[in-house]
């Protein structure tokens, strides 16, 4: 299996991998019986193809272009040159699409009044795939309660991921981020007197 790799709203270019010299008779890309693109030297392929496709017979390549999650999982690659003896050879692709999460954002919703006694914290990161959770940056002298919320858009398939933490204030002031993926928010000063 042939493995690819794209991010959501880029490209990806699906190649040939029968490498011969003869010319190509046919090539065309299928996700189970659906048909994504192809190239048929004998005769026009139709435009049933999708749209964010294109075929570039003479690359043996198809270019799909405004990838989305959806567009994730196995594609079939049939190639065919001419004077072959053993028609199409089948490929398996499969295709791997992630979403870049923003960089994530980090509030202090509210401390107790003077001294602080504890601080609620807030991390939010928007638009990613796959789903991740929330890492909190903290000092090992600060204790910290978090809750993690995992949303899905139904229709991108994009997550949201969030987080709200409780964090105990008795050492004293500190620095705190938070992360999602490699992604870091700013550093906060919190607890302070």
């Amino acid at each position: 299996m042939i493995q690819y790799r794209g991010v959501v709203g880029g490209n990806v270019t699906f190649y040939s991998p029968v490498a011969e010299n003869g010319k190509l008779e046919l090539m065309y890309i299928q996700r189970g019986s659906t048909l994504v693109n192809g190239y048929y030297a004998a005769k026009s392929i139709g435009d049933t193809v999708w749209s964010n496709t294109r075929m570039d017979a003479e690359k043996r390549a198809m270019h799909m272009s405004s990838l989305k999650v959806s567009h994730r999982g196995d594609y079939q690659c049939y190639t065919m040159y001419s004077g072959s003896a053993l028609g199409p050879v089948k490929t398996v692709m499969h295709l791997i699409v992630t979403g870049i999460y923003s960089k994530p954002a980090l509030t202090m919703d509210c401390c107790d009044q003077s001294p602080p006694l504890s601080c609620l914290l807030k991390c939010v990161a928007h638009g990613g795939y796959p789903e991740a959770e929330v890492k909190w940056n903290v000092s090992q002298t600060h204790t910290l309660k978090a809750m993690n919320n995992i949303t899905k858009d139904n229709v991108t398939l994009l997550v949201n991921t969030s987080s709200t933490a409780s964090l105990n204030c008795s050492n004293g002031e500190t620095f705190i981020s938070c992360s999602v993926g490699k992604l870091r928010s700013e550093l906060l000063s919190v607890c302070e007197s």
